[in-house]
């Protein structure tokens, strides 16, 4: 039988804690610069961040280097024979397309579907949740790769925010 990792980055949001196939799943983290100060995952939480990001602050999320992930991919591959990387939006972050290039530096060594998820947050943790369950019933990486192209135009989000300041600071709004 065929062991599959889905790695994904930490922008993901699970809608269930617990869920089938879990223990398949890797997370590669992605950092926040706020201020002009790195923090990484162990050492913020999104809650503590203000409300409204001043102009002084300038808050953006920094996605893993192409080096971070050809270590994890050669890492992961070491255990795994194919990996499946769900990742954050390519119109959000970078995080997509340096998976891209890091997968185009190994030249093929790695058995690695990458894909855009073309969402966020909980819309990602829908699809990664879908990918951990195929691979527990035993789908081929091929054929869970189609099933979460197919399952992408059907993710839809609806954001509550008390404010755009973080997405302005980020270029993603003017």
């Amino acid at each position: 039988m065929t062991s599959i990792c889905i790695l994904t980055d930490n922008s993901v949001q699970f809608p269930q804690p617990n869920f089938l196939g879990q223990k398949n799943v890797k997370i590669i983290p992605l950092s926040v610069e706020i201020g002009g100060q790195e923090y990484f995952e162990q050492d913020y939480k999104p809650s503590s961040l203000p409300k409204f990001s001043p102009l002084t602050l300038k808050p953006r999320l920094i996605p893993p280097s192409v080096d971070t992930f050809v270590k994890m991919f050669t890492s992961l591959a070491e255990s795994y024979d194919s990996i499946i990387g769900i990742f954050l939006s390519g119109n959000l972050s970078s995080c997509y397309g340096n998976a891209v290039e890091a997968f185009e530096n190994l030249s093929g060594k790695v058995p690695v579907h990458l894909i855009d998820s073309q969402t966020f947050s909980v819309g990602q943790g829908l699809l990664v949740t879908a990918a951990a369950e195929a691979v527990v019933n035993g789908s081929t990486p091929v054929e869970i790769d189609r099933e979460i192209r197919s399952l992408i135009p059907n993710i839809y989000a609806t954001i509550c925010t008390p404010g755009l300041s973080y997405l302005f600071h980020n270029g993603l709004v003017d």
